[in-house]
């Protein structure tokens, strides 16, 4: 789906260019404490891969260049009301601050309700969560999916993290 005259989201799945595929893992390395290791970053993206339809990755271009990816997950068995969680989001950092990411979202969640859609469901629940001091990235996903927080939790990751889980209910 084009958006803007630069930025183009589709989706990421196993037959995609070994190029798309080289270039989300280093984003994920690059993004993410825990997927530092390129062999582990590459384990876990192959393996959520291999879970299409209920894992769907989307990857955002910038003028051609693999620039953020998404994650989304859908909870609970493909029932008629979808319970979908955006895992993770990771845009490449030469590319933040030029919309990537919330184009990334927006399109994305567009292209995740109308497959939905298309299988006679709809989405019942809508989940992120992201670091409590993370009031950049909060407002992001407030102001593209209208979720609010409603529970703040101790980081399963680290110990001394605070976590906000947001959703949005239709």
């Amino acid at each position: 789906m084009k958006n803007d005259a630069s930025i183009y989201v589709e989706s990421f799945w196993k037959g995609h260019k070994t190029g798309d595929f080289e270039a989300v893992v280093a984003i994920a390395q690059e993004s993410f404490s825990g997927m530092k290791n390129k062999i582990n970053a590459t384990r876990w993206i192959c393996a959520n891969l291999a879970a299409r339809p209920r894992m769907q990755y989307y990857i955002a271009k910038y003028n051609g260049i693999v620039a953020g990816y998404i994650l989304w997950v859908e909870h609970g068995g493909f029932r008629r009301e979808a319970y979908l969680e955006l895992e993770q989001i990771a845009v490449k950092e030469s590319f933040r601050g030029k919309g990537v990411g919330s184009i990334l979202i927006k399109s994305s969640f567009q292209n995740i309700k109308k497959d939905i859609e298309e299988s006679d469901r709809k989405i019942k629940t809508v989940k992120i969560t992201t670091g409590q001091e993370n009031i950049k990235a909060q407002k992001l996903y407030e102001k593209t999916l209208g979720v609010k927080i409603e529970n703040i939790v101790k980081s399963p990751y680290r110990n001394e993290d605070i976590e906000v889980e947001m959703f949005v209910r239709y």
